[in-house]
């Protein structure tokens, strides 16, 4: 076996070939952490493709307040395995989609799941709650001002208008 890591001998190490898996595919192995920096950065502005400064990892983890410019960075920061790391750089670079695809599509998959996962885990030890329903619609406009709440990303007024709306009462 040569030295140069091509894409069988990718292969016969049980790793994913960068080029392999769509953006969707990608997306659906990392784990939270990763999805919600990812989508916090793009909500800042675009992320590159094919080069490590201002990629979406490098983008992911200024939000995290952390150097990544490398594989192995974004692994360890990210708590990923190398194979998922590549995985997403691979299907990232090779394909035509913009920030905007990268942040719906995480919101499609789900910014809390977990790799693998369909739907967000249940809390352990409540049998019976009531909720509301959501539609998808309604429940993409909660889960992202959730997250803009969690992270300050709230449109520059927002503070002063629940001020003025919550002081009468």
């Amino acid at each position: 076996m040569s030295g140069q890591w091509n894409a069988e001998n990718l292969q016969s190490l049980g790793s994913i070939t960068p080029a392999a898996i769509s953006l969707r595919e990608a997306v659906e192995t990392l784990n939270p952490k990763a999805k919600i920096s990812m989508y916090a950065a793009g909500k800042k502005g675009s992320i590159a493709k094919r080069t490590w400064n201002g990629c979406a990892f490098n983008e992911a983890g200024k939000i995290e307040d952390q150097i990544v410019n490398s594989y192995s960075s974004a692994a360890d920061v990210f708590e990923l395995p190398h194979s998922t790391v590549t995985g997403f750089i691979g299907a990232w670079d090779s394909g035509v989609e913009t920030t905007d695809d990268l942040i719906q599509i995480i919101l499609e998959v789900g910014l809390y799941t977990e790799p693998g996962e369909t739907k967000p885990k249940r809390r352990s030890g409540l049998n019976r709650v009531s909720f509301r329903k959501y539609t998808s619609w309604e429940t993409r406009l909660r889960e992202d001002l959730d997250f803009n709440i969690d992270h300050d990303l709230l449109p520059e007024g927002t503070q002063e208008a629940a001020e003025l709306l919550f002081a009468g009462v």
